[in-house]
């Protein structure tokens, strides 16, 4: 999978300023959206949840996303599963070993 990242705002993409971040899945990639008003350790933060969203993400989310009647919190349900939890702590675990190296 390949994944691009854009700072709305500063690529000509505009999200509405209510929306913090968006996960979205085109093609064979993902696009990742942080709204130009987060502050970088927040941004550090949503991108780690978002980017787990594209390692985690299966074909059973995208009929949730294309069915006119999904409900809700079920769509909430299935994008925070147990196959996310996974994802995000290795995404937390490699961030964390970035600033490690770092310091």
């Amino acid at each position: 999978m390949l994944a691009s990242v854009f700072r709305a705002g500063g690529c000509g993409v505009s999200i509405c300023s209510k929306v913090a971040r968006e996960c979205r899945r085109r093609d064979k990639r993902f696009v990742v959206l942080l709204n130009d008003g987060m502050g970088e350790p927040q941004a550090v933060e949503v991108l780690c949840h978002e980017w787990a969203h594209a390692l985690a993400w299966n074909f059973a989310i995208d009929r949730l996303i294309n069915a006119p009647d999904t409900d809700p919190v079920e769509f909430e349900r299935a994008c925070h599963d147990e196959a996310w939890g996974c994802a995000y702590s290795r995404v937390w675990r490699a961030y964390l070993d970035v600033i490690r190296e770092a310091v």
